[in-house]
């Protein structure tokens, strides 16, 4: 029976702004996925869907920006994502409950689905299976297992049900594809046997109109391996040989000879011989010409083939290599071995690196880039086959794990590879050590009581002193992933459980890390392991299941093996040391045994005594998985009864009475029961799809919104911290939140976010989140003035922070107040309801990643239903691009193909439309690498210096200084162009000849435009001063701040400096008092510099409202000397490390000898910095 609610689409606009961690999905999971990370791509591969149990999540593949971020309500089993990557449909389909199978389609601006269906099947082969979305958008089809399919047409969001069609394909034949045709007037399925392996495939082409087939073609000679046979390569470790096809084009790679093995000759094709060389084949075939088009030999077992486009096929093999393939020559044209790419130390546990596989892989033939991840490991990886790169897909937030309270003001946790220990009061961190075993990732946990941590790597435990973060013991432990462990409270001891005939099974893996991995000796030793623990054929007596438990105890920060314990269980579930005495209460799981006649228990409870050495078992009237209730002598038992519901037990641990006994219902509760106690009645428990709130006192459960991996609650009770990659603060309870920090792998930068967005930045801590509007992504540039806001994260954070921090509130709100001054806005003009344009670049899904080609073509189209378009304004690196076509006057439409020349390396496009109002468009941003010659940079140096003037007084070092810089760059490049003007040469008059000399540059060029000699001030504005001027005069016969803007403005150059050796020569602000002053320089420290400029470097010799000194005794300025220092001592040098070693450099002689010489009273300040453009000056 069918029931579907077809719903027209209605955007629910979120007008609040939300920020979201930049962080892949794939990053935040606890423990490897054995399946890898689960993805796709768009059809245009603009977008990556990520799933993982209940979140989703996605991103844009060029900014690698999040553009959602989705928390399900339901597990799911399948999904899609439409060609341009704004629609996705989530499908779940149940056995046990069919009555909770649904489809439902929802599109990025909008929560609520567009268009949902819910169906009760009414057989096993009356389900959905996949939906598919055709390329312009107007159509959905929706395929059932019964081999039946629903098209729907779109039309104005609206959702209508256009044909039910019934295929009548052969018994045991079942749908593996579909696809709309490009031209949207047919569509393509491909078909073939579950059951048997000899049977052909069957490929039809229907028509959109009438719905009949077009035609059906059943190859005689070609078939793809059977479902049955596919399962059982995978039990014995393979991938399943996944075939490959282009129902376009009636393309298949078939997968029968994908493996190792072959017989002599194909029936049914007597063209082609099977070479009985334990060689594989990869067989290429036209089903509409019924041909084989090319074999591709191969001496590894395939994987997968995928055909990428008409020219090249993509496959994967049994030793994790990647390969391109030109379909025409059957030539192999480039491959990648992951072994070498993916470390030992990626893998959670080393001994999975050996038995991974290539998990999914995912062709981008347009950017020649290929996504894949390997099974055992939570990563997704891009290389790009035609540059042989290769690059993880995720962002620079540190994970954050295991917090602890180490004090009321202070916290420790595991950051990646370090032990952290923060005090949240003042926002320092105390110290930071890296776990000397750092190649393998560890565990952590600690206890306040005895101030003792302990560190578990997959070999090692490890004691330590945790106020100095300093290891005090460690022994190595045996070495499996099978070994949980468990703690007492105040650590005094360790339980580790080990699993000998598991431990010995993957042990033998390390004996010869060389040697490819034996599958199916693997698979059958664990097989082996688990079955004589559950069935014998020959009817025997299973063996006893068993497991030994290790126990640790820490005397005086001292590990001692204590003692071993024999349990009689398949695995242990729990352990729980019981407070106040030397007992453990322990919970076994216990495999079924076949044909056993005792009612099959799952977990058995004991109680062991470690002073006595002897194991309880408890009666069966309280088994079930059991932990101890907090601050009490009692536990909490889970028994399940059916289905979603669980039976729970509070019992008293000494006399083993049930003192409380309910049911709860929990859909979706995991089946390892993971649970977390809050307080005494407050427990966590986490489900697939959410988590649980239960509380004992109430005896009632619900669902919550607490996601996280780890928490502490201090010991006041006043503060909770918990961890899910981030580190979040609350106070008293979890409805309280305080605060979220983000802190970047940089080991410096950080951002702190309030729950109302507000933020404190420091650093690239920007990196780390993206503001989400309508769930349209936005970079920091558009939202960090109205959000980063240091005076109310201070202000919110009163109660947690010390008296001297919150005392700088009000110089922070000041310097908030200088920096919107500086910018010429205002407070109310950041309301985020303001109308603005749009602009859309139409190719943006086909633009490549990397490109050899120096100029790419920007498709946009931009408008403005209100007000007329007044300018188009394009950044690249941070440089404003000039050109005469980009005032736009003022139409409401604007739409051209846009040439971008490309910088060197890598280049940040940023596009934006203003209109006549002033008000700018959401920023577009593309990121694209120039990877094609490099194009040699020719180096400009224009030097003005005048050392004696008509009217002025002398300045002892200027000429010399302009003379000396340019011999000093051509020592460094052979590319030099230079022009230097210098004492009566430099007037406003020859000023223009500087315009002449640099127009000819272009955007790889570097120029560097060097000014010495006097300066002053007229009505707050900078003047140099040329050599004619009077200071009555200045501002006619001077050179302004402005002119210099201009006139590098103007040049293609993408790659300027301008060094400012004068006086008055850094930004003036206008300050009343110290207070001002403080936050002036607050200001520079705190926030990064927003105002929009040309995109030149500035260097300044001395604040904008003082003098510039020299000292008579040295024969050049202090800056020169810096640039002279830097030449001799650096043989390659990057424009941002160039200016702060100026700064460092004359600051150090400053700081040596400011009064004999008074050389360089005034240090350096870089005016502004290009934060984008970090080219490199030779």
């Amino acid at each position: 029976m069918l029931f579907a609610f077809i719903l027209p689409f209605t955007v629910y606009t979120q007008n609040q702004d939300i920020f979201t961690a930049q962080k892949p999905l794939s990053k935040t999971l606890n423990k490897p996925n054995n399946f890898g990370v689960n993805y796709k791509l768009s059809g245009d591969k603009s977008k990556i869907i990520i799933i993982s149990g209940n979140q989703l999540e996605i991103w844009d593949t060029n900014s690698r920006r999040i553009i959602l971020k989705k928390q399900l309500d339901d597990t799911i089993t399948n999904f899609e994502i439409n060609y341009t990557g704004n629609i996705y449909s989530i499908i779940k389909t149940s056995k046990k409950n069919k009555q909770s199978n649904f489809i439902k389609l929802f599109n990025l601006s909008n929560n609520d689905p567009l268009f949902e269906i819910y169906h009760k099947p009414t057989s096993p082969i009356d389900a959905f299976t996949k939906v598919k979305f055709n390329k312009n958008g107007g159509k959905i089809s929706i395929i059932y297992k019964s081999n039946e399919i629903d098209i729907y047409n779109i039309v104005n969001n609206n959702f209508n049900l256009l044909k039910h069609i019934n295929t009548n394909l052969p018994i045991n034949n079942s749908i593996k594809d579909f696809e709309f045709s490009n031209d949207d007037k047919s569509f393509f399925i491909f078909s073939g046997n579950d059951f048997s392996s000899n049977k052909p495939i069957t490929y039809q082409q229907w028509s959109l109109e009438s719905f009949k087939p077009i035609q059906t073609i059943g190859s005689n000679s070609f078939y793809f391996n059977t479902t049955i046979m596919l399962q059982a390569y995978a039990q014995l470790g393979h991938k399943i040989a996944s075939p490959g096809w282009n129902l376009e084009h009636g393309l298949f790679v078939n997968c029968k000879y994908m493996q190792m093995y072959s017989s002599s000759k194909r029936k049914g094709n007597t063209d082609i011989n099977i070479n009985p060389n334990h060689k594989v084949y990869l067989e290429l075939f036209n089903a509409k010409t019924e041909k084989t088009i090319n074999l591709l030999s191969h001496n590894v077992g395939f994987n997968e083939a995928i055909i990428a486009d008409s020219e090249t096929i993509i496959t994967s093999d049994e030793n994790k290599n990647i390969q391109v393939w030109d379909i025409k020559t059957g030539k192999l044209t480039q491959s990648l071995n992951t072994n070498k790419v993916v470390s030992t130390q990626d893998f959670a546990i080393p001994h999975l690196k050996k038995s991974s596989r290539i998990a999914i892989m995912v062709v981008d033939a347009i950017k020649h880039e290929i996504y894949y991840s390997l099974t055992n490991q939570n990563e997704i990886r891009v290389w790009n086959y035609e540059y042989n790169t290769n690059e993880i897909f995720q962002s620079n937030i540190a994970k954050i794990e295991a917090p602890f309270f180490t004090s009321d003001s202070t916290v420790v946790y595991k950051r990646d590879m370090y032990l952290e220990h923060f005090d949240f009061k003042n926002q320092t961190t105390i110290k930071r050590t890296k776990e000397s075993n750092a190649s393998k990732p560890f565990h952590f946990k600690y206890s306040l009581s005895t101030n003792k941590g302990l560190t578990k790597t997959n070999n090692t435990l490890k004691l330590w002193n945790v106020n100095s973060l300093i290891p005090t013991d460690s022994i190595k432990i045996p070495s499996s992933q099978f070994n949980p462990y468990f703690t007492s409270p105040d650590l005094s001891y360790c339980a580790i459980a080990i699993s000998s005939s598991l431990t010995n099974t993957f042990s033998s893996l390390l004996e010869n890390t060389n040697k490819p991995l034996d599958h199916k000796k693997l698979m059958n030793d664990l097989m082996k392991n688990m079955m004589n623990k559950t069935y014998k054929h020959d009817g025997s007596k299973v063996d006893a299941q068993n497991i030994n438990v290790k126990l640790y105890k820490t005397d005086n920060y001292i590990l001692n093996e204590a003692q071993e314990i024999s349990v009689p269980a398949f695995a242990i579930q729990n352990m729980s040391f019981i407070p106040n005495s030397n007992r453990i209460l322990i919970t076994g799981f216990n495999q079924p045994v076949v044909n056993q006649t005792e009612t099959y228990i799952p977990f058995t409870n004991f109680i062991y005594n470690i002073d006595t050495k002897k194991l309880q078992t408890l009666p069966k009237t309280i088994q079930g998985v059991s932990v101890m209730i907090p601050s009490t002598n009692s536990f909490l038992l889970f028994k399940k009864i059916k289905n979603e519901l669980i039976e729970a037990k509070i019992v008293d641990i000494n006399s083993f009475k049930v003192l409380n006994s309910f049911t709860i219902s929990t859909p979706g509760f995991l089946g390892n029961y993971k649970l977390k106690f809050i307080n005494k009645d407050q427990v966590i428990l986490y489900g697939k799809a959410f988590n649980y709130l239960l509380n004992l006192s109430s005896k009632t459960i619900k669902k919550t919104n607490y996601f996280f991996d780890g928490f502490d609650i201090s010991q006041s009770k006043a503060f909770l911290v918990t961890t899910n990659t981030e580190l979040s603060f609350y106070h008293k309870s979890l409805e309280n939140k305080l605060y979220t920090k983000y802190l970047h792998k940089d080991n410096l930068s950080s951002i702190t976010v309030l729950p109302n967005n507000y933020y404190l930045n420091k650093g690239k801590g920007y990196e780390l989140v993206t503001l989400l509007k309508n769930n349209n992504a936005y970079s920091f540039e558009q939202f960090d003035l109205k959000y980063h806001r240091p005076d109310l994260v201070i202000e919110a954070l009163k109660e947690t922070i010390s008296n001297k921090l919150y005392k700088t509130k009000e110089l922070n709100n000041l310097a908030y107040t200088k920096r919107l001054q500086r910018i010429g806005m205002q407070e109310f003009e950041l309301d985020s309801n303001f109308h603005a344009p749009d602009l859309n670049i139409i190719n943006k899904a086909t633009l490549p990643n990397k490109t050899n080609n120096p100029i790419l073509n920007l498709d946009i189209k931009a408008f403005d239903n209100k007000y007329k378009l007044e300018e188009l304004q394009v950044s690249v690196n941070g440089v404003l691009v000039k050109n005469a076509d980009y005032n736009l006057d003022m139409q409401q439409t604007y739409s051209k193909i846009l040439p971008i020349t490309l910088s060197n390396g890598k280049n940040k496009i940023l596009l934006s439309v203003i209109n006549n109002k002033g008000i700018a468009s959401a920023k577009k941003e593309i990121n694209v690498e120039y990877v094609g010659e490099p194009i040699q940079p020719n180096l400009y140096i224009v030097s003005l210096g005048i050392s004696k003037y008509e009217h002025l007084s002398k300045t002892p070092n200027s000429s010399n200084d302009a003379k000396k810089i340019i011999k000093l760059f051509e020592t460094k490049n052979t590319n030099v162009k230079s022009l230097s003007l210098i004492d009566n040469e430099v007037t406003k008059t020859n000023f223009n000849k500087i315009s002449s000399f640099l127009s000819s540059s272009k955007e790889n060029d570097i120029i560097i435009f060097f000014v010495s000699g006097h300066a002053l001030r007229s009505r707050n504005n900078y003047f140099y001063c040329s050599y004619n001027s009077k200071a009555e005069n200045i501002s006619i016969t001077g050179i302004s701040y402005d002119d210099f803007d201009t006139l590098l403005g103007n040049t293609k150059s993408r790659n300027r400096l301008l060094i400012l050796n004068t006086c008055y020569s850094g930004e003036i602000y206008y300050v009343n008092n110290l207070q001002e002053i403080e936050a002036i320089n607050l200001m520079i420290s705190v926030f990064e510099d927003l105002k929009l400029t040309n995109g030149t470097t500035v260097i300044s010799a001395s604040e904008g409202t003082k003098k510039y000194y020299e000292s008579n005794a040295e024969t050049n300025g202090a800056i020169t000397m810096a640039i002279a220092n830097l030449i001799k001592t650096k043989k390659e040098i990057t424009i941002q490390t160039f200016c702060k070693e100026i700064v460092n450099f004359c600051d150090k002689i400053n700081n040596a000898d400011p009064f004999k010489s008074e050389l360089n009273k005034n240090t350096p300040l870089i005016r502004f910095n290009n934060i984008y453009n970090n080219y490199k000056v030779w």
